[in-house]
């Protein structure tokens, strides 16, 4: 009976050191209606933030359902992306209004809303002493043009302004509309790596100064803090992409890494905006080159985001986008799809 016993513990021990048949997630390579957050109207404009659990994140991103088209506010969800090595398949989950911290995000993203549109929201970490400050930054159109606005999005502030005390970025001085912020820098990444705080060398944003939307870029210097002098009356040299733009719209940035994802209506795409990638390599963007017919379709698609750290057991990145193609809820639908790793 004795040896009957060591027999079962060994048995059972190695079973438990089995492989599971599907170890490695994968994320579909057709986009996937996120059905559970979007309504007849418009959803669009996301960013996504990590939480403490590896599988959830929070997620922001413009609606305008509330408001029955008139105009665009935030929303905040939690979303879980589940993959399941047992059977090899991938399922996401919208979070209840009960999980826990969701109140405390909620009524921060509510802090954020006006009677304008707000869009293209952008968070990221900044070191302030021996702290890290997560920020907000997003576009919002009071003046009749989207200008980027800035302000603290943790929990407690490190840096002696208001909680609620919002800035606006000092970028063009013309009568432009500016958007869709997004950092880019060596090592940088927009949220905490090992409790690192990483710092970003360079901003990227969306304007139509030029008549149609161009990608602009300017650099940080490294001896200020990032959201200070972008809301200073500093100078600031900011010039075109010109390895990026097109004759064309060239809209709503967003890097990850040395990746860079964008929209545009260029001339050669499947029709209206398409989704296109650059990496940059050398101390140059590469050939913009368009994410196929799988992703983009004869609609619109917009605003792209990249999660690919979040995800590191999964063979390919997590990518969010909105698109305006036939079989969604109505207006712009969020998807997800999975596009390889960079």
């Amino acid at each position: 009976m004795k040896n009957l016993t060591k027999f079962l513990v060994i048995l059972a021990l190695l079973g438990c050191n089995e492989d599971l048949p599907f170890e490695t997630g994968f994320f579909p390579e057709d986009p996937v209606n996120l059905v559970e957050l979007n309504t007849q109207y418009d959803e669009m404009n996301s960013n996504y933030i990590p939480t403490t659990t590896s599988e959830e994140a929070q997620l922001i991103f413009s609606s305008n359902s509330k408001k029955l088209g008139k105009d665009f506010n935030f929303e905040a969800k939690f979303i879980r992306f589940v993959w399941s090595k047992e059977v090899g398949n991938l399922t996401h989950q919208i979070l209840t209004n009960n999980t826990e911290g969701y109140s405390d995000f909620y009524n921060k993203v509510q802090e954020l809303q006006t009677d304008c549109n707000e869009k293209g929201p952008y968070s990221y970490f900044e070191k302030r002493g021996q702290s890290g400050l997560r920020y907000m930054l997003f576009s919002r159109d009071c003046g009749g043009k989207y200008k980027i606005v800035g302000r603290e999005f943790s929990e407690s502030s490190f840096s002696g302004r208001l909680a609620t005390e919002e800035s606006s970025l000092r970028l063009f001085e013309d009568n432009s509309n500016e958007m869709y912020p997004s950092f880019m820098g060596k090592d940088f990444s927009k949220e905490l790596k090992n409790s690192e705080i990483p710092r970003p060398e360079q901003l990227v944003f969306s304007s139509d100064k030029s008549g149609n939307f161009k990608l602009y870029q300017l650099n940080i210097p490294a001896n200020q803090s990032p959201f200070d002098f972008l809301t200073s009356a500093s100078s600031k040299a900011i010039s075109l992409i010109n390895e990026l733009n097109s004759e064309g719209n060239d809209h709503s940035p967003f890097i990850n890494g040395e990746l860079m994802l964008f929209a545009s209506d260029r001339a050669g795409g499947y029709g209206g905006y398409d989704l296109y990638y650059s990496l940059f390599i050398g101390g140059k963007w590469t050939e913009a080159i368009n994410l196929g017919p799988k992703i983009n379709s004869e609609f619109d698609e917009f605003r792209p985001i990249s999660i690919r750290e979040e995800y590191s057991g999964f063979e390919n990145s997590l990518m969010i986008f909105s698109s305006n193609r036939p079989g969604g809820l109505g207006g712009f639908d969020l998807y997800y799809v999975g596009i390889r790793k960079f």
